[in-house]
């Protein structure tokens, strides 16, 4: 949606929207996340706040059906061409879905519900890291692969790993300050003060991620859901890549009715982290001390 809206004109890095916690859209209140609101909010800190008023904003500005059309670009509603069999390509609404599929027009007010990811949008964990991955490189999109390794086998009797090879799907143009301002949101969940995805901050390593929050019944108050049934319970999002500067991986976790992304998801993407770049966060540190000790 900051992608989107950025993109698009809809907004700008410096725009800045009100949030009170609540607000009406096409004749229909909506609540923020934050029963208190968080004020006067911009995108990068909207991202930060996981601030739903923002968004339902930049929402209602866009439309459904540029919303739909970004959502395709950035694969959601595509399939990912993986080598599983029976991969689902999603939903992802619009006027057109609408009226071929339901036989009726498409509310204005159902905008709002799909500018945070709820109403009938459906999205599977892999085109949420493709997206991820696509927001990291610039607006790359490959084709994923399931593989540990490929290993030839040469005259000699030597095993030699290869890589895999990465095939291009599509190239997605991104405006360089929308990608900028994004990246930076990101980048604010997982490292500054009141960031939704604080828990999964690695000393050492710049991560940047998303949480969200999966309702499974409808919710109309902020109450949380822990005394609901299992089956009630909302699903667990954190979306993730690292290091900021240099991508080398995308983590992406979904916890079936978990919670909340923040507390039950994003540490076990810190835990991820921290495996994959331990050795290297090691070195760094022994580099640093180094360099210490020499001043």
């Amino acid at each position: 949606m900051a992608m989107a809206g950025l993109s698009d004109g809809a907004i700008d890095p410096s725009t800045t929207l009100f949030c009170g916690g609540t607000g009406v859209f096409f004749g229909r209140r909506f609540r923020c996340d934050a029963r208190n609101g968080h004020g006067d909010i911009g995108v990068a800190n909207a991202l930060k706040a996981s601030c739903d008023i923002f968004f339902y904003n930049v929402g209602a500005r866009l439309g459904i059906d540029r919303i739909a059309a970004y959502a395709h670009k950035l694969t959601f509603g595509e399939l990912t061409k993986v080598d599983l069999d029976g991969e689902k390509p999603g939903l992802v609404p619009s006027t057109q879905w609408a009226a071929a599929k339901q036989h009726r027009k498409w509310y204005p007010s159902e905008t709002i519900s799909v500018a945070i990811g709820q109403g009938p949008l459906l999205v599977t964990p892999l085109q949420v890291a493709n997206l991820m991955a696509a927001i990291a490189n610039g607006g790359t999109v490959y084709r994923p692969h399931v593989v540990r390794m490929i290993e030839k086998t040469n005259p000699d009797g030597r095993v030699e790993r290869l890589q895999v090879a990465s095939e291009v799907l599509h190239k997605i143009a991104l405006p360089p300050k929308a990608l900028e301002t994004v990246q930076l949101g990101l980048w604010k969940v997982v490292n500054e003060e009141g960031g939704t995805g604080s828990n999964a901050r690695v000393a050492g390593l710049n991560i940047a991620g998303k949480t969200g929050t999966v309702q499974v019944i409808a919710q109309h108050s902020w109450g949380m859901t822990a005394s609901l049934p299992y089956k009630y319970k909302d699903h667990a999002w954190f979306a993730s890549y690292a290091p900021k500067d240099n991508p080398q991986m995308v983590v992406v976790v979904f916890v079936e009715h978990g919670g909340h992304g923040a507390v039950d998801a994003a540490p076990l993407a810190k835990l991820m982290y921290e495996t994959r770049f331990r050795e290297q966060m090691q070195h760094a540190s022994v580099a640093t001390a180094a360099a210490g000790v020499s001043q």
